[in-house]
């Protein structure tokens, strides 16, 4: 791995460890929006270091539906990957965050998700 991948997974790694720990606190205290920034950064930055350990600089923008694709073009187990929970993942930049508990846990679990898949790809 190079250091800008280091770097990247470095700071998914943080993000999602981030986001639990704001969901374990007693479901009146999470704060929702953390956890879903947190889990959207985390993506996108897993997917960013892919691309860029596989040798290939990510297209703009950087959206996670358009780095999960890139992702897909190389290995085709990002196809498990299903985005369609978030409904941030197609616009760049998107400003609104879920606010439903039941739903930023679900983003979450798409962010480990995708830690796993990162991970567990062959170099």
């Amino acid at each position: 791995m190079n250091r800008n991948t280091d770097v990247l997974y470095s700071e998914a790694d943080y993000m999602l460890s981030a986001a639990n720990i704001e969901m374990q606190r007693a479901l009146e205290d999470v704060v929702a929006h953390k956890v879903c920034y947190q889990s959207r950064q985390s993506i996108t930055n897993y997917f960013r270091g892919f691309l860029i350990s596989r040798g290939i600089e990510p297209n703009q923008p950087f959206s996670m539906e358009n780095l999960h694709q890139q992702c897909v073009e190389i290995d085709p187990r990002f196809k498990l990957l299903d985005l369609s929970p978030m409904p941030c993942k197609t616009e760049e930049g998107h400003a609104s965050y879920c606010l439903s508990i039941e739903k930023v846990r679900e983003c979450l679990g798409i962010a480990e998700k995708t830690r796993e898949l990162v991970r567990e790809a062959p170099a």
